[in-house]
């Protein structure tokens, strides 16, 4: 998945979520909320992250 795609996945309580993908290694892929993801841009700044098993992504690419 590249860096800036939408993506769904299931977070705790088999929520599903919409993230920004920022990164991934391990099995494992970094995201941020949206707005997150534009404030850090703005500001010429990493995102700050949350990591999830790349098992709990249930739609990529949303929108494209």
């Amino acid at each position: 998945m590249e860096r800036g795609t939408t993506i769904r996945l299931v977070a705790y309580g088999d929520e599903i979520i919409t993230r920004t993908v920022v990164g991934a290694a391990n099995g494992t892929l970094m995201v941020c909320r949206a707005d997150e993801w534009s404030k850090a841009q703005r500001s010429g700044r990493e995102p700050t992250v949350v990591g999830f098993p790349l098992s709990a992504v249930v739609q990529e690419s949303i929108g494209a």
